[in-house]
């Protein structure tokens, strides 16, 4: 080691936390690119933690519609984030408990990021995989909610990532109880994404599901995507979505129109005849007054041909939901 090497490396260690605060307190004033800069003065001297909490506040700062990553200023900083948490990442030998929300957060910020960094996930999966029993409820959730959607975007990733899904299976069964509705609805979303239909985790969730929304404590966002997740036929679980549209019906109102819609179009496809659910939906719907797309019409039109040989009451569907609502809306519709 070179004389004065040590007293370096300990004024480093030093400047971390520092760095680490400087990032947050900036994060949490709201500027995006003041952030950027500040990474980007940062970034010679940052560790791991550093890195991480850097591409984290970076990702939740960043425009919804992801706008910044056309922007060179921000490509470079992201870039050389990214690159530095490579150079860490490839000299670990294993995730140790403290490491794994520092994993769990990168997968996260990559999967809004739409990015699929192979060579990150690559050094990612493989720590992961030595220690998975260490990752807690959110951390693994988190992690493979990400890869199912890095997934989408990279075969290569979709591959690879499935070892660690079927090593997740024994480890979420064994631990169900403790997960809470966000991190169910992502591990459930998670292996309905990666089409990944192992039907004891599936029916393990919705029994913990059942017993969370019995005793009221339940999100109302939560249930489009919970809908959309139990959809694909094997491992559509018919009383379970059938429950969710009985809670649904006192929720709608706090639901988004695009949530309304998607839960009405999910649980038609579903053939789930709640009818008290589509009929608070149009009303909630009809009392809004916009704005609406056409797309959002098709997929509702296309809802009640689904359920057309339901039994029920499928002109009160009809009639007495769409179109009034329809009618009210016409100016939205394209040609089509």
């Amino acid at each position: 080691e070179q004389p004065g090497s040590g007293a370096r490396k300990a004024a480093k260690r030093a400047l971390c936390p520092f760095i680490n605060g400087r990032i947050i307190a900036i994060a949490d004033e709201g500027d995006f690119w003041n952030l950027v800069e500040t990474v980007r003065h940062f970034l010679p001297d940052m560790n791991l933690v550093n890195l991480t909490t850097s591409l984290h506040r970076l990702v939740k700062l960043a425009p919804k519609d992801l706008s910044c990553m056309q922007q060179p200023d921000f490509q470079e900083v992201l870039g050389g984030v990214l690159h530095n948490i490579r150079g860490v990442l490839v000299q670990l030998d294993s995730a140790t408990p403290s490491r794994c929300q520092t994993l769990s957060n990168i997968l996260w910020s990559l999967a809004v990021l739409q990015y699929p960094c192979e060579e990150i996930v690559v050094i990612i999966l493989r720590l992961a995989g030595t220690n998975l029993l260490t990752f807690q409820p959110f951390e693994l959730a988190s992690s493979l909610w990400a890869l199912s959607r890095l997934g989408k975007c990279s075969q290569t990733i979709r591959e690879i990532a499935d070892p660690l899904f079927e090593q997740a299976v024994p480890h979420f069964l064994g631990q169900v109880g403790q997960y809470n509705t966000n991190c169910l609805v992502m591990i459930i979303s998670a292996f309905s994404t990666a089409e990944f239909y192992r039907v004891q985790v599936f029916q393990s969730a919705a029994r913990r599901l059942e017993s969370i929304l019995k005793r009221g404590h339940f999100q109302p966002s939560a249930i489009p995507t919970l809908i959309s997740a139990f959809l694909p036929t094997p491992i559509r679980n018919q009383e379970f979505l059938e429950m969710l549209a009985r809670k649904a019906i006192k929720a709608t109102s706090t639901l988004t129109t695009q949530e309304i819609v998607e839960s009405i179009v999910g649980l038609a496809e579903a053939k789930i005849c709640v009818w008290d659910f589509y009929a608070e939906a149009f009303r909630v719907l009809l009392s809004r007054p916009g704005p609406f797309v056409s797309s959002q019409f098709t997929s509702l039109v296309r809802s009640m041909w689904l359920v057309r040989d339901c039994p029920g009451s499928i002109t009160d569907f009809a009639v007495l939901g769409m179109l009034p609502l329809c009618t009210k809306h016409v100016d939205v519709f394209d040609s089509e």
